[in-house]
């Protein structure tokens, strides 16, 4: 699937920002991100099965 290439690489390059920041670790508002980012995605897909 085209779409999802797109959003991993998207999140791929959200995660590398967030890991190479000052502290080279991942915080708690950053993984918040992140799963939120995991959770809304997987909704969306969920809701959009094709038949």
């Amino acid at each position: 699937m085209e779409r999802d290439f797109f959003v991993m690489l998207a999140l791929s390059v959200l995660l590398f920002l967030f890991a190479v920041g000052k502290s080279r670790t991942i915080n708690r508002w950053e993984g918040i991100a992140l799963l939120v980012c995991f959770a809304g995605y997987q909704g969306y897909l969920f809701t959009h099965l094709a038949a």
